[in-house]
C-alpha cells in the first residue's frame, strides 16, 4: 500500500518475531542475585521469541579486578551453566557477559552468549576493547578470531556486536579492525550492539550517530541495549533503543529500568525525548547518588549546609534521591559566618524539609589557635574548614551515614578547597559540574518548579567565609572568566598559546595553569565524582604528581 511504513526487519522474512530488550541495574560482582534479576524480567515476558540483555550482563560493568580473581571466575563459570538449564523452557537470550576463550581457561573475552534450549548455543565476543578515557578493557579481556558474528533463530539472521564494536568509524586510528566489515553483506533482519555505555550529557547524540550509520552500511535495524547503573563514578543512563531503516527511533527510559519491546514484522512507533542539558545533569545526579549509596547499603546522608550555592545544590540532590527524612544538613558557623549565610542555610533546610544540626566552631577554632601558635592566614583559614571536616565525617560515622562532599568542578581544578576540610566526604556529587553550571541549574531547578532554591543564595557573591569579608575574586578570576579557561584546558586540551592567541589574557591563563598542576595532589586524595561530562577529573584524569608541566607554551 503506496505510503505505508515498512516493517522494520522487512529484508528478507516478515514472520512474526517479537523482542525484548532488557535494561537493567546490575550490581557489579553479584552474580547470582544479577541472573535472578534477569530470569524475573524474563518470567515477565515469556511470549517473546528472543531476549537481550546489556554487555555484561551476568556481573555488571566495569567489572574491574574482580575478575582476575579465581574464586570470582569459578562462581561466574558455575553460575552461567546453572542459569541456562533455570531458563531451558523459557525465550531464547543473548546474554553479555565474561567468558573463557576456547581451550583457554585463564583468558577471558568479553562476550555475549545465546542461551537456547538449557545450554550455550554459540559465545560470540566482542572484537574492539576499548582502552582509552574510562575504559581500561585491554587489561582484562583478550580477543579471539571468528567468523561473522551471526545467530540463526527461527529464520532471521540476526548480528550481534558488543558495544564499541559499531564505533569503529568514530575513531579508526584506535583500532586495526572494523567489526561490521564481516557483517557487510550478509542480508541481516537485525544487527544486535549490546552495551555498557557511561554516561555524559553529550554522549547520546553520538551513539545515535553511530547507530545509524551503522544501520545504513549493513542496511538493517538496529536494536541497542544500555544498562542503567550508577556504578561508583560511572553512570549509565540506559536509553535502550530499537532504530529502523527509515530513521524511527523508538528509545527507552533514561536513568531508570526498562523493557523494550517490538516485533521485526511491524513497524515500531516513534518515541525520542529531547532532554536538556540541565534534564540530563539533574537526573544523573539524583540517579547516581541514590544507586551509590544503596549499593553501599547506606539509606542516609550527612552534608555541610553553609548558605552558599553548591552545597545548596547538594541537599537538593541528596534530597530527592534519599527523601528528606534521611537527610540531615550540619550548619557550623564560624566567627567569620555571616548571619545572612546562616538565615539562608536554615531557610533552604525548610524549603526541602530535612533536618538540621547547628554547632558553632568557634570555641574549638580557638583551642587550636592557642595550641598551634598559628602565624599564617591561611593556616587559619584551612584549620576551620579541617575542624568542619572533622565534625561532618565524626557525625556520619555516628550516625551510619554517608557523608556527600560539596565541591564543584571550577574548585577541583584549580585546587581551591582544602585537604582533609572541605573536601572531606564518600562521594563528590558536583564534582563535575563547572560552577557557571552550578548557576544554571539552580536556575532550572526553579525554572521546572522542582527546588526554589532561596534567591539570596543565587545572587550573592560565593564566599568561603573563613576570614573577614572574603570573596571567591579575591584569588580567583571571576567565573563567568574562569570557567571557559578552564573547560578549555581540561575538556578540550587546549594549550596556553592557543587560549592566548583566541584572546584570553596570558597571565590568568598562566596562573590557572599554574593552579590546575599544583593541586593534582588534592584530586588524587578527593573522593569518587559523578561523571557528567566526556572529561572528568576522577577516574578518566590520571596524572602523575611529580611531573614538569602538561601545558607548553
Amino acid at each position: 500500500m503506496a505510503g505505508s511504513t515498512p516493517a522494520i526487519g522487512s529484508n528478507q522474512h516478515n514472520a512474526k518475531m517479537r523482542i525484548v530488550l532488557l535494561q537493567l541495574n546490575y550490581l557489579v560482582g553479584n552474580i547470582l542475585p544479577n541472573f535472578e534479576l534477569i530470569k524475573r524480567h524474563i518470567l515477565q515476558h515469556q511470549d517473546a521469541d528472543l531476549i537481550i540483555t546489556s554487555e555484561l550482563a551476568a556481573t555488571g560493568y566495569p567489572l574491574q579486578d574482580k575478575l582476575l580473581h579465581t574464586s570470582f571466575t569459578l562462581a561466574l563459570t558455575d553460575g552461567l551453566l546453572n542459569f541456562a538449564k533455570e531458563i531451558k523452557d523459557l525465550p531464547p537470550v543473548l546474554l553479555g557477559t565474561p567468558f573463557p576463550l576456547a581451550n583457554q581457561k585463564e583468558n577471558y573475552g568479553n562476550a555475549c552468549l545465546f542461551l537456547h534450549h538449557g545450554k550455550i548455543e554459540k559465545v560470540l565476543y566482542k572484537t574492539l576493547l576499548p582502552n582509552y578515557n574510562v575504559f581500561n578493557e585491554a587489561r582484562y579481556f583478550h580477543v579471539p578470531t571468528q567468523d561473522a558474528p551471526i545467530i540463526n533463530l527461527q529464520g532471521k539472521r540476526i548480528g550481534v556486536t558488543i558495544c564499541e564494536d559499531i564505533w569503529y568509524t568514530y575513531n579508526p586510528t584506535l583500532y586495526h579492525t572494523d567489526p561490521l566489515a564481516k557483517l557487510t553483506n550478509q542480508n541481516l533482519d537485525l544487527l544486535v550492539n549490546i552495551a555498557a555505555s557511561p554516561f555524559h550529557y553529550q554522549h547520546h547524540e553520538t551513539r545515535i550517530k553511530q547507530i545509524k550509520e551503522a544501520s545504513e552500511r549493513l542496511q538493517c535495524p538496529v536494536a541497542y541495549v544500555n544498562q542503567v547503573a550508577g556504578n561508583t563514578e560511572l553512570l549509565f543512563d540506559g536509553r535502550s533503543l530499537v532504530y529502523d531503516t527509515k530513521g524511527t527511533i523508538h528509545e527507552a527510559a533514561c536513568f531508570a529500568e526498562d523493557a523494550l519491546a517490538f516485533d521485526l514484522a511491524k513497524p515500531i512507533k516513534q518515541k525520542q525525548p529531547n532532554y536538556t542539558q540541565n534534564e540530563l545533569y539533574w537526573k544523573a545526579l539524583v540517579f547516581g547518588t541514590q544507586d551509590y549509596l544503596r549499593k553501599n547499603g547506606f539509606t542516609k546522608a550527612v552534608l555541610g549546609l553553609s548558605g552558599g550555592i553548591d552545597s545548596a545544590l547538594c541537599a537538593a540532590i541528596v534530597t530527592h534521591a534519599l527523601g528528606a527524612n534521611n537527610v540531615q544538613a550540619l550548619l557550623l558557623p564560624s566567627v567569620y559566618s555571616s548571619q545572612s549565610s546562616i538565615d539562608d542555610a536554615l531557610a533552604l533546610a525548610k524549603i526541602l524539609q530535612i533536618k538540621t544540626q547547628t554547632i558553632p566552631i568557634n570555641a574549638i577554632f580557638t583551642s587550636f589557635q592557642s595550641s598551634l601558635a598559628m602565624q599564617k592566614s591561611l593556616t587559619e583559614e584551612n584549620l576551620q574548614a579541617r575542624i568542619r571536616g572533622t565534625l561532618l565525617m565524626s557525625f556520619a560515622a555516628e550516625t551510619n551515614s554517608l557523608l556527600v562532599t560539596t565541591s564543584n568542578k571550577s574548585e577541583l581544578a584549580i585546587g581551591y578547597s582544602t585537604l582533609y576540610g572541605d573536601s572531606c566526604g564518600a562521594l563528590s556529587l558536583i564534582g563535575d559540574i563547572w560552577k557557571t553550571e552550578v548557576f544554571s541549574l539552580v536556575q532550572w531547578l526553579k525554572d521546572e518548579n522542582i527546588v526554589a532554591i532561596p534567591e539570596n543564595i543565587q545572587t550573592k557573591p560565593p564566599s568561603a567565609e573563613l576570614r573577614p569579608d572574603q570573596k571567591d575574586t579575591d584569588s580567583l578570576p571571576p567565573y563567568a572568566v574562569l570557567d571557559p579557561i578552564l573547560y578549555a584546558l581540561i575538556e578540550e586540551k587546549a594549550t596556553v598559546r592557543s587560549l592566548i592567541q583566541q584572546g584570553y589574557d596570558a597571565d590568568i591563563v598562566k596562573e590557572i595553569v599554574r593552579k590546575i598542576e599544583i593541586a593534582e595532589f588534592k584530586r588524587f586524595q578527593a573522593a569518587p565524582i559523578l561523571r557528567v561530562a566526556k572529561q572528568a577529573l576522577g577516574t578518566s584524569w590520571q596524572m602523575p604528581l611529580a611531573s614538569a608541566s602538561t601545558w607548553h607554551i
